[in-house]
């Protein structure tokens, strides 16, 4: 799976092995990656199946809880494997996120057809500006 992947990477990394753990290498000065589970799981809708939250005060439901739980997980990986090779105590470790993709409230989700995608895209917040443009539609577009 794509996102053990990357943590283990990082993890063969922090033991002075090359990414995929088959030589050595140098212990990188910076570890950087990201991880899609959060937003995955807030954007969740398969087989009947929802993600995000339960209620507007932000109660997760069991699919988005899962993906917190594996964020929280292979963090704490990552610290346990650091302090195991004595380098921790050098090491900042920072934590940050962009944006959430979903409303906490779930009866604000309003699902429709695009006519970018060929499945079912789903704008979080209703207005005609704020529907997926693709690259060649963008202002920013050369």
């Amino acid at each position: 799976m794509l996102r053990t992947l990357k943590v283990s990477a990082i993890l063969n990394e922090i033991d002075g092995k090359a990414h995929l753990g088959n030589s050595s290498a140098p212990v990188p000065n910076i570890f950087g990656m990201n991880f899609q589970a959060v937003s995955v799981g807030q954007k969740l809708i398969e087989g009947g199946v929802k993600g995000g939250y339960q209620d507007a005060a932000g109660t997760p439901t069991p699919k988005m809880m899962d993906e917190i739980v594996f964020v929280d997980d292979s963090i704490g990986q990552m610290v346990a494997e650091l302090n195991h090779e004595g380098l921790l105590e050098a090491t900042l470790i920072i934590v940050t996120a962009k944006h959430g993709q979903s409303p906490i409230d779930p009866n604000r989700l309003e699902g429709r057809r695009d006519h970018h995608h060929a499945g079912r895209c789903h704008r979080w917040f209703p207005s005609a500006s704020s529907r997926w443009r693709s690259p060649r539609e963008s202002q920013y577009a050369r």
